[in-house]
């Protein structure tokens, strides 16, 4: 889904509670006068912008034309934004937007973590670990790397000359793995955590 600006996401969701409330779509007007703008022309623009994004969808016929919200306007209109997993083959997980701040959801994935390495920084087996694509890393990053073509994992980071330290949490050197840095794919680094339903 792509990302909206502030004011797409405004324009968007009067529309969807004008459709909801009223059974119609609000003119330019309108969505002008609630969003206390002077200008519909700026309407007409953001609307046009909102169509080639695919949330709305514009129907003529008869010499008159009509706007309609596609599915994916109700999800958007909600805040909602869709995020890729990471190396699964999976519908992508739907959140809330807040969650990835001002990133765009396309710089974002979704990582389930597959142990228990990281559970003293509250980062269990199964959980679902949000990443920012990223190739670099700085010391003390949580990162997800993949090292000498191994499955990823979520380690913390350290460059020590020409090798790279990939540790668990709470400082434990015995859990600590060393590659040389050209055997080491940093993925993303880490941005957030949904824990499921236990």
């Amino acid at each position: 889904m792509p990302a909206r600006t502030k004011r797409q996401s405004e324009v968007l969701r009067a529309i969807v509670r004008g459709v909801e409330e009223n059974g119609y779509r609000p003119s330019y007007q309108e969505i002008a006068d609630e969003l206390g703008l002077r200008a519909r022309s700026g309407i007409a623009r953001i609307v046009a912008e909102l169509e080639e994004q695919g949330l709305l969808e514009r129907d003529g016929a008869d010499g008159h034309f009509s706007l309609h919200l596609t599915d994916a306007a109700a999800l958007a209109s909600r805040d909602l934004v869709s995020i890729l997993w990471l190396d699964e083959e999976r519908d992508d997980l739907l959140i809330p937007s807040f969650m990835i701040g001002y990133q765009a959801p396309e710089r974002i994935r979704a990582f389930r973590m597959p142990d228990s390495a990281m559970e003293t920084d509250g980062i269990s087996e199964d959980d679902v670990v949000l990443i920012e694509l990223r190739r670099s890393a700085k010391d003390g990053d949580i990162i997800v790397a993949a090292a000498n073509g191994r499955s990823p994992v979520l380690r913390r980071y350290f460059r020590i000359g020409g090798e790279v330290e990939l540790r668990t949490s709470g400082g434990d050197t015995h859990n600590t793995s060393r590659f040389p840095s050209n055997l080491i794919e940093i993925r993303g680094i880490y941005r957030g955590l949904l824990k499921p339903f236990s």
